[in-house]
């Protein structure tokens, strides 16, 4: 699958993962900030970072990172994809009852972590939105 990755310049205010038989598409937050010398990209709804020497670089790291999740997570079976939902906690029960499953959940925090899990100032923060189709 190739993957079409769009780039907004305002965050969401819920994420959206949706999957169904006919394919899947997520709309996320990306959380950037500096640490030390090189610029950080987090996206903690799916488990991905990337870093770069600007925040550019670090954004298309993050772009790569996330090509990368959606050829695997297409790879998987319908359930399968959804098993993967519940076990990342998108959704509370892991059997798909619909054709069509659409998810919504708040951003986890307007206070962030960073990887090793250390608190980032949120005024260091930029959220970007990447929506996945």
């Amino acid at each position: 699958m190739n993957a079409q990755i769009q780039h907004f310049d305002f965050p969401f205010e819920n994420e959206q993962a949706k999957v169904s038989k006919n394919g899947f598409g997520f709309r996320i937050n990306s959380y950037g900030f500096k640490e030390d010398e090189f610029y950080v990209q987090y996206v903690p709804s799916l488990g991905l970072s990337a870093y770069g020497d600007s925040p550019e670089e670090a954004l298309n790291g993050i772009k790569g990172a996330l090509e990368i999740f959606i050829e695997n997570y297409s790879e998987l079976s319908l359930s399968a994809q959804v098993k993967w939902l519940y076990e990342n906690n998108w959704i509370k029960s892991k059997y798909l009852f619909t054709d069509v499953y659409t998810i919504e959940r708040e951003q986890l925090s307007k206070m962030t972590v960073n990887e090793f899990g250390d608190l980032v100032d949120p005024s260091k923060v930029e959220t970007t939105a990447l929506q996945v189709a």
